[in-house]
């Protein structure tokens, strides 16, 4: 799953359970922190029998930025700050972009433990000032929104610090290639109006984002902490491919495989990046008598002039922007009885591959990618098809 989409979910579910508590712990002895500018105020309710309340703090800085897959911290995670006799406590010592959760121990007269806020599965985490904003890409879904003349974002609320409305929402940008962000934009942060449109964007240019949070409290202005960087290439949703065919049709009866030779070009100068990884897709063809074959295909090794080749390597080998790459690869036998290539003969001589098998195209979307390589038109293209 996405990093960004990752957190977000986890952002999301303790935002529930933090507005909507089930009920069975709807009365349950609770601790609740709240952001300020320089502190965070803990409080919790009066416990019955209780004579002193022992309070202790984790920092899940590391959990929060980690995504769903990062369970919570354990109980040895959290450090005893201070025993009291109130309710309430002002947290000084947190430090600058970190998140922290509390629990409180409330004890009677006797010096005995008799109820705790601690849960190993629902914390509520909070900063001091504005909370790390997240950034996603928001020209996704059914109609392609994101075009190579304007990209669309959205800035996630940053949950767990001072309320942001009000505030001022920074876009920074940088080019693919260069080390500086500069800023391009920033807008009013309102109840559902976190969204920006750059529509400064050169087609086929790779674009990094990042947002910031930026406003006034206790007469100090004040500066989140800068989102993780979103990637956006301002290109087509369907990249486009030449392909050329080097190996002459045939049938392969005594090998369990056979190999073939093709050259894979961009067809569009508006393409993203096109990733071939040695994973098994599949290779169709129908023969000229209407035979259809299927088998299983990788592609096996690379080479850049068609002479010197190398392994590719588990990660893949991204497609040249202008130059053609020479692609080797297998059509397995599997349990059939011969292999069938049709080539650039036949009605139909396809390779296929979806989720990324042997194609990872990066799009201005996010999702996955649906490629189909046709050896008899000499053609190819990918599609970026939206996660919902």
């Amino acid at each position: 799953m996405n990093q960004s989409v990752k957190r977000m979910t986890l952002v999301f579910s303790i935002l529930l359970i933090m507005l909507f508590p089930v009920t069975a712990h709807a009365a349950r002895f609770r601790v609740t922190p709240k952001a300020n500018a320089f502190s965070i105020s803990v409080k919790w309710g009066k416990k019955k029998g209780a004579v002193k309340y022992a309070l202790y703090r984790a920092d899940v800085t590391k959990n929060y930025n980690s995504g769903w897959d990062t369970p919570l911290p354990a109980k040895s995670a959290y450090k005893k700050l201070k025993t009291l006799k109130g309710t309430t406590y002002t947290d000084q010592k947190v430090k600058k972009y970190h998140f922290y959760t509390y629990y409180v121990t409330a004890y009677n007269k006797k010096g005995k433990a008799i109820a705790s806020t601690y849960s190993s599965d629902d914390i509520t985490y909070m900063c001091k000032g504005f909370g790390e904003p997240g950034l996603i890409n928001n020209g996704i879904g059914e109609n392609h929104t994101n075009t190579t003349k304007r990209l669309y974002l959205y800035v996630e609320p940053s949950y767990g610090g001072l309320d942001t409305n009000g505030a001022s929402v920074y876009i920074y940008r940088r080019k693919k290639g260069s080390k500086k962000y500069k800023k391009i934009g920033e807008f009013i942060s309102e109840e559902g109006n976190h969204e920006y449109t750059d529509q400064t964007v050169k087609p086929g240019q790779t674009y990094y984002y990042k947002a910031q949070i930026v406003g006034t409290a206790e007469g100090r202005t004040l500066r989140s902490k800068k989102s993780k960087a979103l990637k956006i290439s301002a290109c087509h949703f369907t990249a486009k491919y030449k392909v050329k065919c080097l190996t002459l049709a045939g049938t392969e009866r005594s090998a369990n495989k056979k190999e073939i030779l093709l050259q894979l070009s961009n067809g569009n100068k508006y393409n993203g990046e096109t990733v071939i990884k040695p994973a098994e897709g599949i290779y169709n063809c129908t023969t000229s008598k209407g035979e259809p074959h299927s088998y299983g295909f990788h592609f096996t090794k690379y080479s850049t002039d068609g002479k010197n080749w190398h392994p590719i390597p588990s990660k893949g080998v991204a497609l040249p922007k202008k130059k053609a790459l020479y692609l080797k690869g297998d059509i397995l036998k599997g349990d059939q009885k011969e292999i069938v290539f049709c080539g650039t003969g036949g009605t139909s001589s396809l390779i296929t591959s979806e989720e990324e098998e042997i194609f990872d195209y990066s799009g201005p979307g996010v999702g996955w990618t649906l490629t189909t390589l046709n050896l008899t038109k000499g053609t190819g293209k990918a599609l970026e098809m939206a996660d919902y």
